[in-house]
């Protein structure tokens, strides 16, 4: 899935793509990590990348209304 494709979707959009089996958690996660790498230099927006912790998830069992979106989570501690 290419970006474009991406933000034409919610999370409530790309969780139905993930149940339906169109697309999978790790090709989601592959193009926000892509667009995060091409626009985090500018934005520094992201301090703490956890992309191992992801990508384990995404291979794994998921359940949920989400199940498969990749997020962020702002620190504000």
């Amino acid at each position: 899935m290419d970006y474009a494709e991406y933000r034409g979707h919610d999370a409530v959009g790309l969780a139905e793509l993930v149940a339906r089996g169109e697309v999978t958690p790790a090709e989601l996660l592959d193009t926000a990590l892509a667009r995060l790498a091409a626009v985090d230099p500018t934005l520094n927006t992201v301090v703490r990348h956890l992309e191992d912790r992801a990508r384990t998830r995404a291979g794994g069992p998921l359940s949920g209304p989400f199940a498969g979106v990749p997020f962020l989570v702002k620190d504000l501690m």
